[in-house]
């Protein structure tokens, strides 16, 4: 299994176990789900990072898949150090990163044409922005909801992992 398979089925198995958490116990304290969103976040950064580096690297392509990346690490380990500081704004900035992260995972897919499963992608980033938008507009369920795209993310990172090619 190569490097980048491995780290696509990582990744996306522990963001579904942290959507089936948060959408399972919405009620859970607000710095339990920052410092759950904040390592969220950081696995997505790492991941988002990490391809970059390992396949889009010097094909001008994917500079918004690395700066996505770099933002989602930053704002992870901050979630993770100071997370009642970021409790309450971490809701709301987590459904506009989910919007923003979904959006630039579907333009770069659209704009990288040689991607096995491009479809699944787009399919499984264009909810996942359904999600954020969802959030945004009924605060209540907003912790359904990011658990939600979380879920749907882990399992897009997985369906691409298992299609991609062999190295």
């Amino acid at each position: 299994m190569n490097s980048f398979r491995g780290m696509g089925l990582g990744s996306g198995i522990i963001l579904a176990i942290i959507g089936i958490i948060l959408f399972a116990f919405p009620t859970l304290s607000t710095m339990v789900f920052a410092m759950l969103v904040g390592f969220g976040i950081l696995v997505v950064g790492i991941n988002a990072t990490y391809t970059w580096f390992s396949t889009l690297r010097g094909t001008g392509m994917g500079s918004g898949v690395l700066a996505t990346g770099i933002l989602s690490i930053i704002f992870g380990l901050l979630c993770l150090l100071f997370p009642l500081a970021f409790a309450e704004a971490v809701i709301w900035f987590v459904a506009i990163a989910v919007i923003v992260f979904g959006i630039a995972q579907i333009i770069s897919l659209i704009t990288t044409r040689d991607i096995n499963g491009r479809f699944v992608g787009v399919l499984g980033s264009l909810i996942v922005v359904i999600c954020g938008i969802l959030a945004l507009i009924w605060p209540p369920f907003v912790m359904q909801f990011i658990g939600a795209s979380l879920l749907i993310e882990g399992i897009t990172v997985i369906v691409m992992s298992l299609i991609a090619p062999k190295a």
